[in-house]
């Protein structure tokens, strides 16, 4: 009886621990983005954000792989600048953070919160906010308004990135 016990618990702990192994070594399906701030909320992300301004989504250009990560790449007039100088048209790579593309509507009009990108396929401009993307309004537009009131940190790479995120927010 003592063996079979024992068999029992040997054969269960390996189990376990097989179970347990595979979360460390399965390749995860998509890489998760490390953020010193919240990307929903525009009063934590402006903060971390060079330009903050309102756009109308002129074209959808591809869809690219960028450090790993599905990015839509959209050709953005800019309205108005409610931080930094940006005019023009300018490119802005944005992916949700959910499942399943909920892409930019063409001709629609929102407000971006960007970091500059380089990358090898191309210069534009990286989305930090990952809240809901919809077509701006007066509230909308206030919150944003409030939210660059607020210091840019400063904890900033040589880059110009911010120190605490990763591939697909710098």
């Amino acid at each position: 009886m003592g063996v079979l016990v024992g068999g029992l618990t040997a054969a269960a702990v390996t189990v376990g621990s097989w179970i347990g192994l595979q979360e460390y070594t399965e390749p995860r399906t998509r890489p998760e983005a490390l953020r010193g701030y919240d990307a929903t909320n525009p009063a934590s992300t402006a903060p971390q954000a060079e330009n903050v301004f309102t756009g109308i989504v002129r074209a959808f250009e591809e869809l690219r792989e960028i450090e790993g990560w599905e990015q839509g790449v959209y050709r953005v007039e800019v309205v108005s600048a409610l931080r930094g100088s940006l005019h023009g048209t300018v490119r802005v790579t944005y992916a949700p953070e959910d499942a399943g593309p909920e892409w930019l509507e063409t001709g629609g009009t929102y407000v971006f919160a960007t970091h500059a990108w380089t990358d090898v396929a191309g210069d534009g401009h990286a989305q930090l906010f990952k809240g809901e993307m919809r077509p701006v309004d007066a509230g909308q537009l206030s919150a944003w308004e409030d939210a660059v009131a607020l210091p840019l940190v400063a904890d900033r790479e040589p880059s110009g990135r911010p120190g605490p995120c990763s591939g697909r927010d710098c």
